[in-house]
């Protein structure tokens, strides 16, 4: 496998970040473009897929796309609380995610 990193950039605004892919040359093609604010990237064990949060609905949920670009984004996991996705576990089975909890701040949820 290619030697690859994802990372977020702000974009014009200085408020929402999309994603983009850099290569070992150093070369950077955008992953998402969207007016929404998307980060937290992490890659499949595999290397197929990209996990990262995005708030269309207006709480951070996280979403899985495929990292060669293709196709859109696929809901991963929903609810009130706003998370972000940390590392997968190396079967690929499970996510490892932050969960902004009132009362508890930071909590770690698979």
């Amino acid at each position: 496998m290619a030697a690859r990193a994802v990372v977020a950039k702000l974009g014009p605004d200085g408020a929402n970040a999309d994603l983009w892919i850099l290569d070992a040359a150093g070369n950077a093609t955008q992953f998402t473009s969207t007016p929404i604010h998307e980060g937290s990237p992490v890659w499949s064990p595999d290397g197929s897929k990209i996990a990262y949060f995005s708030n269309p609905e207006g709480v951070y949920d996280i979403y899985v796309r495929a990292a060669s670009g293709e196709g859109k984004a696929e809901l991963f996991y929903r609810s009130t609380l706003p998370k972000y996705p940390n590392d997968w576990s190396r079967d690929g089975r499970y996510m490892l995610f932050g969960v902004i909890s009132p009362g508890t701040n930071m909590d770690v949820w698979r």
